[in-house]
């Protein structure tokens, strides 16, 4: 009878360590997971309207001629091709990538690898900052030919993306009058 006393023993107390830790593991699971606030929090209900979602539109056909002069490159003017390595080596000091220009609409760089001229809009202006690239192109002696010929391509900060968004805005990655 001594023999069976113990085994119960040994089962009860196996038990109450198999509740133990289950009790420890449901207390640090509990503890490990957020914990979310049970008072409400008031609600706005904005009024949105259906321009509010709609995106900055691409001009699809300024990205294709855009696409075509990346890949098939037209060759510059001799005029144009000197005035672009005069930029590259006189701000970069070489073929190298970087920003070649900088104000608060715009800023130009050179990506080396893709031998391409970048510039960010930064500017809701959108004809400004374009205007301003051109303008600081043409003082550096490129043509309006060759500045459409590097190629160069714009796209907006995502900041001004946002901005422009329900605006009915239509964007095109290529200088004005290209």
């Amino acid at each position: 009878m001594r023999g069976h006393k113990q085994d119960y023993f040994v089962i009860l107390l196996a038990g109450i360590l198999v509740i133990i830790v289950f009790a420890i593991v449901y207390i640090t699971f509990m503890q490990s997971t957020p914990t979310t606030k049970t008072t409400p929090l008031p609600t706005i209900k904005p009024t949105v309207s259906v321009s509010d979602h709609l995106p900055v539109f691409y001009d699809n056909a300024a990205a294709s001629r855009l696409a075509q002069k990346i890949q098939n490159r037209p060759t510059l003017q001799p005029a144009d091709n000197q005035s672009k390595n005069a930029i590259l080596n006189t701000i970069l000091h070489g073929f190298n990538s970087g920003v070649l220009y900088e104000t608060a609409d715009v800023r130009l760089e050179y990506v080396q690898s893709a031998n391409l001229f970048m510039g960010e809009i930064k500017t809701t202006n959108v004809v400004k900052a374009k205007a301003d690239a051109t303008t600081w192109f043409l003082n550096k002696g490129l043509s309006q030919e060759g500045i459409c010929n590097l190629p160069l391509m714009f796209y907006l900060d995502t900041g001004v993306s946002q901005a422009l968004q329900g605006q009915d805005v239509v964007f095109s990655p290529l200088p004005n009058g290209c």
